[in-house]
């Protein structure tokens, strides 16, 4: 869920920015050279951008119209640029943005102009805002090269920060490594730092190195506590702590976070610190929090995504790279056509004719291709619904091998104590009867032994009968079977907690059933091999499923190895959970204890 970004936008100081508007428009009124007018131009309108401001447009197509009638080129392209930016960052009109985009590249282009790498970045930029990563990289690639070229060493380490960026949100780790080292090392402009700081503790935790992402996240949270994206960095610094178990300074920094979910305007940044928090109370066992925090986020989420789902800005780099190629396909055929006037008709109708054929041909070719992936998908199609068909057919078999098996174990169960429990009792009192009337066997050994045999025979077949169908279960339902099964660990020495809370009447016998044999199967599980002294067991009914969560603070396992070694106890716990078509996820390591977290569907 989390892909946040740290973009280099040029960055601008927000003190004393009403005198810097006008140390700006006073220039512009007092200076005649035409390129360092529409540099100030530009200046001003993107003081205007960061204060969200409409007046920038305004006074970007002043700079336009200037550079036209002057007819100075690169100050169309700067115009057009800077327009991009406001219709970009203040609108979030990425369809606006991109047409001034491509437009100051084709000046650029027209006119042989080195800014052309400027306007790239800007593109990769707005492609890396909406999660277009492939084609980010690309634009980022080019202006990078570009500035590179032409010796722009600014340029090139925002383009090597943002490289390092987007590499990183393509899963290319090292890369991305070496790219923001290489920033670092840029002396230039130090206040980027921030960002490069920002973007390496957000590497390293995608690759949950956790403690090599805290200095840097920390840094990146002191570092210019005026930018608009240092909040940013707090959602990290609270996953990596949470990952760690580190609650050093945890007060502080819930206390910012939650402070910046009040006053900040980005919904993108509060859904997933809302999410980061969330995980931290769910880590610590504060659950009710850590659901409630959950919901705000999944509504939030939902209301971003909406928002964000414009996909006419790559309609439109499509649309310009085509007029590309078709511009090189025009030139080409008229070079072709130039040379083929030297031809007779009769030559250039039969190359005519040829094509004509040979297109027929292809077209004929792939219409038989066509068809026949029509076919192949249909009989795909076909398989899938059979196997479909099948699967239904075995859960249907297998539910009912399962009821078939819990109506044996019950009639065993009732055999077991109404019938040998009965007759054992009945023994075991006449023996007892025997012993005070014949006074020989007072005090004998043997006897006494023989009568506590009996009695442990008794409660053994008891304690048979009731394992295979608790009289709890039939009597007041799962929640019943489960608080007596509690009371059981309690008594077998177990410090055991038990939250139970409002299971539907809904609830189908056989899914009762299925869970009271499941919990069942993991309790047995503790008791082989845990040597834990603290169980906590917690039946919750969210929304529309089940959540089980199991926790003990045993000498707990390293999963891999043990399903590889074919665990026959972990096994069935995973194929109950299949056939409740549960999900289930298992969180041990040695000496820490184990979690096993069970959501089940209803």
């Amino acid at each position: 869920m989390k892909n946040i970004i740290f973009l280099l936008f040029p960055l601008v100081l927000f003190s004393q920015e009403q005198t810097l508007k006008q140390q700006l428009q006073v220039a512009i009124d007092t200076t005649d050279n035409v390129q360092k007018k529409v540099q100030l131009y530009a200046d001003l309108a993107w003081e205007h951008i960061m204060t969200e401001n409409d007046s920038a447009i305004v006074i970007a197509d002043k700079a336009l119209q200037f550079s036209k009638k002057n007819k100075y080129k690169l100050g169309e392209a700067i115009s057009l640029e800077t327009k991009g930016l406001h219709y970009e960052i203040n609108k979030g009109d990425y369809k606006k943005a991109s047409e001034y985009y491509f437009e100051g590249i084709k000046i650029c282009e027209k006119n042989n102009l080195n800014y052309a790498s400027s306007i790239y970045h800007s593109l990769g930029v707005m492609f890396h805002t909406s999660d277009n990563y492939s084609k980010a990289k690309e634009y980022y690639t080019i202006a990078y090269n570009r500035a590179k070229k032409e010796d722009d060493m600014l340029l090139l380490k925002k383009a090597i920060i943002n490289l390092g960026s987007v590499s990183s949100s393509l899963k290319e780790y090292k890369k991305a490594e070496i790219l923001l080292l290489e920033a670092l090392a840029i002396p230039l402009r130090k206040e980027f730092d921030y960002s490069i700081n920002a973007n390496l503790g957000n590497l390293y935790i995608r690759q949950k190195e956790y403690k090599k992402a805290i200095p840097f996240l920390q840094k990146a949270t002191i570092q210019e506590p005026e930018n608009r994206n240092s909040e940013k960095n707090l959602f990290y610094l609270i996953d990596a702590k949470t990952a760690l178990k580190d609650t050093i300074g945890m007060t502080a920094i819930l206390e910012r976070a939650f402070q910046s979910i009040k006053t900040s305007e980005a919904g993108r940044n509060k859904s997933i610190m809302l999410m980061s928090i969330s995980n931290y109370y769910r880590k610590f066992g504060n659950y009710e929090q850590a659901l409630n925090l959950r919901d705000e986020y999944l509504t939030l989420y939902e209301e971003i995504k909406e928002k964000q789902r414009d996909e006419t800005v790559y309609d439109l780099e499509t649309n310009y790279q085509t007029e590309i190629k078709e511009r090189k396909i025009i030139e080409q055929q008229l070079t072709i056509e130039r040379k083929n006037r030297l031809n007779s008709q009769i030559i250039f109708g039969l190359i005519v004719l040829s094509l004509f054929l040979f297109g027929f041909y292809l077209f004929y070719k792939k219409r038989i291709k066509y068809h026949k992936t029509i076919a192949k998908q249909k009989e795909e199609i076909q398989k899938n619904k059979l196997f479909e068909l099948k699967q239904k057919h075995k859960l249907s078999s297998l539910s009912s091998m399962i009821e078939g098996q819990e109506a044996e174990r019950l009639r065993i169960a009732k055999d077991l104590h109404d019938s040998l429990g009965g007759l054992l009792s009945t023994v075991k009192s006449h023996f007892s009867t025997i012993q005070k009337d014949n006074t020989s066997l007072k005090g004998n050994a043997l006897a006494d032994k023989t009568n506590n045999l009996i009695g442990e025979a008794c409660l053994e077949v008891r304690r048979i009968s009731h394992n295979m169908m608790p009289h709890a279960l039939t009597l007041s339902g799962l929640k019943g079977a489960l608080e007596d099964l509690g009371e059981q660990l309690n008594e077998q020495g177990y410090t055991t907690t038990f939250e139970i809370n409002s299971l539907p009447e809904s609830l189908s016998e056989t899914k009762k059933v299925m869970l009271f044999r499941l919990i069942q199967e993991i309790i047995s599980n503790i008791r082989k091999h845990a040597q834990a002294k603290n169980i906590l067991i917690q039946l919750l009914h969210h929304k529309q499923e089940l959540n089980l969560l199991i926790e003990d603070d045993g000498v707990g396992f390293n999963y891999s190895t043990a399903i590889k070694n074919e665990g026959v106890g972990l096994k069935s716990i995973n194929s109950r959970v299949e056939f409740l078509d549960g999900s289930i996820d298992w969180d041990s390591k040695p000496n820490e204890g184990t979690a096993i977290n069970i959501n089940i569907p209803l």
